[in-house]
């Protein structure tokens, strides 16, 4: 196999023994290849990176918290006391969380208030009921942990567009 360029970087491969069209000079395969897939500029590799780390960010975001509940009823009957629980965090569940949240303000539930997540220890999921109080930490909790994985993306995000070479762009990962 033979690789040929014209002057618009226009590329040809022809089985050895076949000649090219005019205008059409021999190159390497190496060349061939680099003409044909040629290394991203910084902007692009910019805007792969962001791509990334948004993408990072959001799978923190909506990946689970955990939190120590102070208290909570168990639908199994027991007390959970002092325990870590990872709760979900999509979108779906925020959402659920916020919903949830206005009965509390608007004072329509004080008590037992519905959540789900898993106790440290535990093999699945499991439904408690949580006071107000319990409920605003979770709440709380929620919003930190969002928080927390927006700046952090931020501030990513905005290295990636200081960044003055490839080597400094590829350099910003979400750890």
């Amino acid at each position: 196999m033979n690789f040929f360029k014209d002057d618009k970087n226009n590329i040809l491969s022809l089985e050895t023994g076949q000649t090219p069209p005019d205008g059409f000079e021999q190159i390497t395969k190496e060349e061939a290849m680099a003409v044909a897939n040629p290394e991203p500029t910084l902007d692009q590799l910019k805007t792969l990176q962001t791509e990334t780390i948004n993408s990072a960010a959001e799978k923190a975001i909506t990946g689970g918290f955990t939190m120590l509940v102070t208290s909570a009823q168990v639908e199994d009957g027991s007390t959970l006391e002092n325990q870590n629980v990872t709760f979900d965090s999509s979108e779906t569940d925020q959402k659920n969380f916020a919903y949830q949240q206005v009965l509390v303000l608007s004072g329509l539930k004080e008590n037992g208030l519905a959540v789900r997540g898993l106790i440290e220890g535990d093999e699945y999921k499991k439904a408690m009921l949580v006071t107000k109080e319990v409920y605003t930490d979770i709440i709380q909790a929620l919003g930190e942990h969002v928080q927390t994985n927006l700046a952090k993306g931020w501030q990513l995000k905005t290295k990636i567009a200081e960044a003055q070479t490839v080597e400094e762009v590829q350099a910003v990962v979400w750890d």
